[in-house]
């Protein structure tokens, strides 16, 4: 049977589909994604992809959590760009506290 397949897979060039990615938990309430996206970021700031890929969730579905969160005030945002000439940004970058963001000196003498 095995040896079948095999020809049948050589003879026809059938390609084996890609694994499915795996499918997101949509039954997590928000309280819960808020929790362990703080949890994460206790650690230190992270990107939006980063993020995602740790909730297992799509990069612009996180976004708007996190966008959300920032709204509330329990994130702080950061964009950063490769070249002063682009549009967007190159990265959004997310943390619990400015000051992980930033140096504590330059925290204190106000926005620069």
């Amino acid at each position: 049977m095995f040896q079948a397949v095999v020809r049948a897979i050589f003879r026809k060039k059938v390609t084996l589909a890609p694994e499915p990615e795996p499918a997101q938990d949509t039954s997590i309430s928000v309280d819960e994604i808020e929790l362990r996206v703080t949890e994460f970021l206790a650690r230190g700031p992270a990107t939006t992809t980063q993020i995602s890929g740790h909730m297992n969730r799509s990069s612009s579905h996180m976004a708007s959590y996190l966008t959300n969160m920032h709204r509330k005030g329990g994130l702080i945002k950061a964009a950063a760009f490769k070249s002063s000439d682009q549009k967007r940004a190159s990265a959004t970058l997310w943390a619990l506290s400015v000051e992980y963001l930033v140096p504590r000196e330059t925290v204190e003498c106000g926005d620069d």
